[in-house]
């Protein structure tokens, strides 16, 4: 549905526009044209004025900007406006909360809907910042939310359309040049109609093009085919991850999607393997992502990958969360939330106590800034004791070798041992625990001999998973502007699993059980590289190699564009569903995922049930490029199979997502390196 603005100083003229437009054709199911008036611009409009504007046989919008005349008169004008007819009424979320109440009372009183409305003419506001104008737009009493920013690039154009949703009215108006094609594209996302001027050259913003001209590009998108309007079924959700290199250990998706459910967030949160900082980052930016949590062993590198630092991590020079705004980076790093809230949980005292901190990567940083802070002795000790001298020239505190002569008598003096050294091996000598020790190890999965010391002293152990959870509440805070839900956090930790090498009769398992080893399933957009992979996968592991898509065509007879052609996609799917339940009670293979996979929940809850599941992650050009020929991809037939793949790419996205163990770029790797990359990961990290 196209809105029409009409911005005129002559009522006459307006009125003119008005009965043109009356004439024109409509949708059948549209309930008549749709008009925006401009009333503002009116000349010397009065009441009389306006029962005429209103009583024109269009469904119009009564919209009244604050220029140059005093709010009374314009609550007043707008008032009349609901009381003569109009079909909805336009307020901007600044208004005063006593006249919002006011005119929202009226237009409910008269049957008309609300449009609450932001408008920004300099830039687009962070996505996170967006989320929360919509929401306030809809507390105020919208039946619709109309956002409407300034795009400076490509990623706030997408933001905008990530505003989109099926459940509530959103109109997301990227102005200027840049949004021009996405005003069309929003009616397909689920927005109720877009705003277009009654002719080029009468635009009533930066961008906005003429009625003809909207309609031809509205057409183009309709003709583009129906996976263009299913595209809007994953715009409206957002998409997080953690990033490091093992991955498949991390404890953060149960934590951060729990979180997510307890609030009826529409978000989801995965793993992300990568070879170094900058890759994680490039494809985080590809894949489009909100956020991306850092691990092991990327902190100190993300502190000079990212475009900014910010608090805490410009001062640490780690970053274990980077939140992208208006299309920069920026590093944030939660680890002394984590590492205090974590002491302060057990009932460990910090001030005036003495620690030692065993480490000198990004997590002891992290343990020496919020230990200093809150007012402990800290002794820095590392192997290398330069680069304990280092942080301890850095923080001000002291440091010492791990040889017994120095590290013995500064843990028996200790009432603090923190230990962020990513191996098992005994670091600290047993002789130098004691029971008046609380002692805090940063790997919470991993089996360490210190783990089993400092039961047998009688220390008092402080539980890694506090350190995660409370630095994964600071980082939900700074991806979402919403306050963490702790319990819903705590229960998924604590309930699915304990840190490595305790004993589940002390009330804590695994958080989900172990993946399976000999069921790889690679999942992943056509293009991707699945099969390519799989061969090299299946010859690396001594596993069968399945090809879902040559399966079925082999067991129908008949090639996947016949079965598409013949019996439409859904029949497809069917078959699909049916395989992969078939595969799932086989066992020692490399299962080769049709790309369409994950459109049916039972297929992602079979994938995460009895599968490792690899997402290869690549950009539509490239997809494009890999396709080119290829023409047994019914749902490519369009002549932009780029823009067509981007459009199922971003509406498959959370699903690949949610079901995937974890994913990866397969865009620039050699198939070796991405297969190897597999191995090492599943049979060695995890």
């Amino acid at each position: 549905m196209i809105c029409v603005s009409i911005a005129n100083p002559s009522l006459e003229k307006c009125l003119r526009v008005l009965g043109k437009l009356a004439l024109s054709p409509a949708p059948a199911d549209a309930g008549g044209p749709l008009a925006e008036l401009r009333l503002e611009k009116i000349k010397g409009l009065d009441e009389a004025g306006i029962r005429r504007i209103f009583a024109m046989p269009c469904r119009i919008i009564a919209t009244c900007r604050p220029e140059g005349m005093d709010e009374e008169m314009r609550e007043g004008i707008l008032l009349t406006a609901i009381n003569s007819g109009a079909a909805y009424v336009d307020i901007e979320l600044e208004t005063a909360p006593e006249r919002m109440k006011k005119i929202v009372a009226a237009a409910r009183k008269a049957g008309c809907q609300v449009i609450v409305s932001y408008h920004d003419f300099e830039h687009t506001p962070k996505p996170v910042e967006l989320g929360k104008i919509k929401e306030k737009c809809f507390s105020l009493g919208a039946d619709i939310a109309k956002l409407a920013c300034l795009a400076k690039n490509k990623q706030d154009v997408e933001a905008m359309l990530g505003l989109c949703e099926r459940k509530r009215l959103v109109v997301p108006i990227s102005m200027g040049p840049l949004g021009r094609e996405e005003r069309a594209r929003i009616v397909m996302l689920g927005s109720p109609f877009t705003y277009a001027a009654h002719e080029d050259g009468q635009a009533t913003a930066p961008g906005q093009v003429g009625r003809e001209r909207m309609a031809e590009m509205l057409e183009k998108l309709k003709k583009s085919g129906r996976d263009e309007t299913d595209a809007s079924a994953g715009t409206d959700i957002r998409l997080f991850a953690v990033a490091g290199n093992p991955i498949l250990h991390s404890k953060s998706p149960q934590m951060h999607n729990a979180a997510y459910a307890a609030l009826g967030m529409d978000a989801v949160y995965f793993r992300l393997l990568g070879e170094n900082a900058r890759e994680v980052l490039a494809t985080a930016r590809a894949m489009g992502l909100d956020g991306l949590n850092i691990t092991s062993p990327f902190k100190e590198e993300m502190a000079k990958a990212a475009d900014r630092l910010d608090g805490s991590a410009a001062r640490l020079e780690a970053v274990n969360t980077v939140l992208f705004e208006d299309n920069k980076s920026v590093g944030h790093n939660t680890d002394p939330m984590g590492v205090a809230g974590a002491l302060e949980k057990a009932g460990v005292e910090m001030k005036s106590q003495k620690a030692v901190v065993i480490g000198a990567g990004g997590a002891a940083k992290a343990a020496v800034l919020a230990l200093t802070e809150a007012g402990a002795v800290v002794t820095c000790a590392n192997r290398t004791v330069k680069k304990a001298q280092g942080m301890a020239e850095k923080f001000g505190c002291h440091f010492c070798s791990l040889e017994k002569k120095d590290i013995v008598p500064a843990l028996k003096e200790a009432r603090i041992l923190v230990s962020c050294i990513g191996t098992g091996e005994r670091i600290a000598p047993k002789e130098a625990l004691h029971e008046k020790l609380a002692v805090l190890e940063a790997n919470y999965s991993l089996k360490s001999a210190l783990s089993a010391d400092a039961r047998e002293a009688g220390c008092r152990r402080v539980r890694a998973l506090d350190w995660l959870l409370y630095q994964g509440m600071g980082s939900f805070e700074i991806f979402t502007g919403q306050k963490a839900p702790e319990e819903a956090m705590r229960k998924i930790l604590e309930g699915g699993g304990g840190e490595a090498g305790e004993d589940d009769a002390a009330g804590h398992g695994r958080a989900e059980a172990k993946r399976p080893e000999t069921r790889i399933a690679l999942v992943g957009l056509m293009g991707s590289g699945k099969t390519s992979v799989g061969k090299v996968l299946a010859k690396r592991t001594g596993l069968a190699l399945m090809e879902m898509d040559e399966m079925i065509e082999e067991k129908a007879g008949r090639t996947v564009r016949e079965i598409f052609e013949q019996e439409g996609e859904d029949r497809f799917r069917e078959m699909e569903s049916a395989l992969l339940l078939e595969l799932a009670k086989k066992d020692k293979m490399v299962v080769s995922c049709g790309g369409g996979i994950v459109l049916r929940e039972e297929n992602i809850e079979l994938l995460r049930k009895h599968f490792t599941v690899v997402w290869l992650f690549a950009p539509a050009r490239t997809l494009a490029g890999r396709t080119e020929g290829d023409a047994n991809r019914p749902l490519l037939d369009h002549p932009d199979r780029e823009g067509k793949l981007r459009s199922i790419l971003r509406a498959r996205m959370p699903a690949y997502a949610s079901a995937c163990d974890f994913a990866l770029d397969a865009e620039k790797k050699p198939v070796k390196k991405i297969v190897e990359m597999i191995v090492h990961e599943i049979y060695r990290a995890g």
